[in-house]
């Protein structure tokens, strides 16, 4: 067989290939030896900072690797004190945390609220490292009550770093079986309670068994199997993100609802841009309410969000009323705390409409009958005056009985004089009060005793007076009321001439520069101009 001798490689009885023909083989080799010598080294993994170890009312814990929001603390105060005032009632507090984030919340259950089960789920910030921290703030919490888990280190060993002590304390669960429906591993501890408290925490829990459950599943999932297993909570925690109401229905279930106390619901928007009218599509199908671009859109937010819930509930037998709602800036974030009870009458006269008139400041509440009379009572004031007899299309219409309208209006639309301005409605959203007067008394006294007076004395007292059931839907705010008027009014002095003319009348805690009253706008006008030494400028 004939070979082709420039396949032959050089070797014994072989000749060797040309000298040139060698060199053209190594060039591209001793190249690529010296292009891979001038590339920079590969970067290094650069070494993870050190988890920080922070404080919130004395309660130790570490974010890790989860999101945490500092500016939220005065709200978990808030879910804390009503915890425990729920738990001072019902004789006992089972937690279910479903979006725990990096479980400060949970944690602060377990020490300051007295919580006696605690199941606290990390779904919302799933992070394999986000585990440690879970760990190690619950088990810190537990420890800080005398309950610690056996094998676990104190929360505050010398010299020990938190990372240390989450590892330590992830050890130290017991691993259980997932339940049915579920997947992905759960972690257990249990303790008994040593009478202990977390530095000013206050906890009210006595003695008894403490038990604290980690996993990391998805919230509905995990909702539902609780709702199947007939495992029901005093307390059901959703701090969700944007409108996502999914949720809702399954959180409603899992509630223990039965007895007097009945059980508490916790939810959260952060979805500003419907509660600004800027999404009605979205508010409507996450909440079911229709919400347009008004001046007070934060407390429509709060609004919206109570309203689908009540609503939801309505559906499945069950009566659910605000017992606080508290709105913060930053974010924004919307945040309500419910009372559930197993019934079959609802709220229904305080799930209705709101109506605003652009032009003349007029708010009112409009239940659904008076939906087709709707009117500004001033529009059509004027309407008349200038020769209608009834002002138009929009028509008057007044209190009603289909769900506490605020009356004003009137006639059944006439062919001659102006036509009244046509009002901003939204809806259907919660038209009653915001808050239980009755609990924020006993939050507030809860707050005295641990020592919590600032900042939540001040903002405890305006739940207290925002709590009145004669005031209106949103507020006024100041800028608004200065233009009727020679110059801006102080907004206490205002507050306090309406209250002795006879008005309800409050700070917002929603907006500072603003007031909540039961007087109609050029009611206040005209009581800053009388009262306060204002004068009333010339409308155009």
């Amino acid at each position: 067989m004939r070979q082709n001798p420039q396949r032959l490689r050089a070797g014994p009885g072989r000749a060797a290939a040309p000298a040139p023909q060698r060199a053209a083989r190594r060039r591209p080799r001793a190249a690529a030896a010296a292009a891979a010598a001038a590339e920079p080294p590969a970067a290094q993994p650069q070494p993870q900072p050190p988890w920080p170890l922070l404080e919130e009312r004395g309660a130790p814990f570490t974010p890790g690797a989860a999101f945490y929001r500092g500016e939220s603390a005065q709200a978990r105060d808030l879910a804390v004190l009503a915890a425990s005032v729920h738990r001072e009632a019902a004789g006992q507090l089972r937690v279910l945390d479903a979006m725990a984030g990096s479980g400060v919340r949970a944690a602060r259950y377990i020490s300051q609220a007295g919580a006696d089960f605690v199941w606290c789920d990390g779904s919302n910030d799933y992070n394999p490292k986000n585990r440690l921290a879970l760990s190690f703030n619950t088990a810190s919490a537990m420890a800080a009550v005398g309950a610690a888990p056996a094998g676990c280190a104190a929360p505050a060993a010398p010299g020990a770093a938190p990372e240390e002590l989450a590892a330590a304390a992830a050890a130290a669960a017991a691993r259980l079986p997932a339940p049915d429906g579920l997947r992905g591993e759960i972690w257990e501890w249990r303790g008994r309670r040593g009478g202990g408290g977390c530095g000013g925490g206050g906890g009210s829990g006595g003695g008894g068994e403490v038990t604290c459950r980690l996993s990391c599943v998805e919230a509905n999932r995990l909702l539902v199997s609780r709702y199947l297993a007939e495992d029901y909570y005093d307390l059901v925690d959703v701090d969700s993100f944007g409108s996502e109401s999914a949720h809702l229905p399954a959180a409603i279930d899992a509630v223990r609802y039965s007895g007097q106390s009945g059980g508490l619901l916790f939810i959260t928007s952060t979805d500003g841009m419907s509660s600004a009218g800027r999404r009605p599509e979205r508010s409507l199908a996450a909440y079911g309410a229709h919400l347009r671009s008004l001046p007070f859109s934060n407390e429509m937010g709060l609004r919206m969000l109570i309203g689908g819930a009540v609503r939801e509930a309505a559906a499945k037998g069950v009566s659910l009323a605000p017992l606080f709602s508290y709105y913060s800036f930053h974010g924004p974030v919307f945040r309500v705390m419910l009372r559930a009870r197993r019934s079959a009458a609802w709220p229904a006269a305080s799930y209705g409409f709101v109506s605003h008139c652009h032009v003349h400041g007029e708010t009112r509440r409009l239940g659904w009958r008076d939906l087709g009379a709707a009117s500004c009572p001033v529009c059509e004031r004027e309407a008349r005056a200038g020769g209608g007899q009834g002002g138009g299309s929009s028509g008057g219409g007044g209190g009603g009985d289909g769900g506490g309208g605020d009356g004003g209006g009137g006639g059944d639309g006439g062919s001659g004089g102006a036509r009244p301005h046509p009002l901003s409605i939204s809806g259907p959203v919660w038209t009653g009060p915001l808050h239980d007067r009755g609990f924020v008394e006993q939050m507030a006294s809860k707050a005295a005793a641990r020592g919590w007076q600032r900042p939540l004395e001040e903002l405890l007292q305006i739940f207290w007076d925002e709590a009145d059931p004669s005031l209106r839907p949103g507020y006024l705010p100041i800028d608004d009321i200065a233009r009727r008027l020679d110059r801006s009014p102080s907004r206490d002095e205002l507050i306090a001439a309406l209250r002795a003319a006879g008005f309800a009348a409050c700070r917002s805690h929603v907006e500072t520069k603003a007031l909540k009253t039961s007087a109609r706008a050029e009611e206040v006008a005209a009581v800053a101009a009388r009262d306060c030494g204002y004068s009333l400028k010339r409308r155009v």
